[in-house]
């Protein structure tokens, strides 16, 4: 997996699929450190296709708040679906659905969606969920016992 430096500044990242394909991903006119913060995200999604597992909640509001052309040339590539998970309760779906959790990971998750329902609402959308938001849910939570 590389970063490619074109003419006239523009960045491209360059990886091999799961299936050994090669894919490119143009950039554009961007920084160095935008690239190489762009090539870790595109490596973590690699890392879970590798694995077979759900993006982290992390990566998944990452490519949420993507814009649509920026995320359909991920999905070109067959890292993720052309559909993003537009709100929570899409997202908790895919967890639960693309999932291969044990038992009590499975009953972890479960009492965390219930919260994060109850509070955000299942219809809230990801984009919506900001760190300040994160921050109130997390007292919401410490308030009311974790449950």
């Amino acid at each position: 997996m590389t970063v490619v430096r074109r003419p006239n500044g523009h960045k491209w990242i360059q990886f091999r699929s799961p299936h050994g394909s090669r894919h490119t991903i143009r950039l554009g006119v961007v920084t160095d450190d935008q690239a190489r913060a762009f090539n870790r995200r595109i490596l973590d999604l690699l890392s879970f296709a590798k694995l077979g597992q759900v993006p982290s909640l992390e990566l998944a509001t990452w490519l949420a708040d993507l814009p649509r052309a920026t995320h359909d040339r991920i999905a070109a590539t067959g890292l993720v679906d052309r559909k993003s998970f537009g709100t929570l309760g899409e997202l908790i779906d895919g967890w639960k659905a693309a999932s291969n959790w044990n038992a009590t990971t499975a009953g972890n998750l479960a009492v965390f969606c219930g919260n994060l329902e109850k509070h955000f609402g299942r219809g809230k959308p990801i984009a919506a969920i900001t760190p300040a938001a994160a921050r109130e849910f997390h007292s919401w939570l410490k308030s009311s016992g974790g449950r």
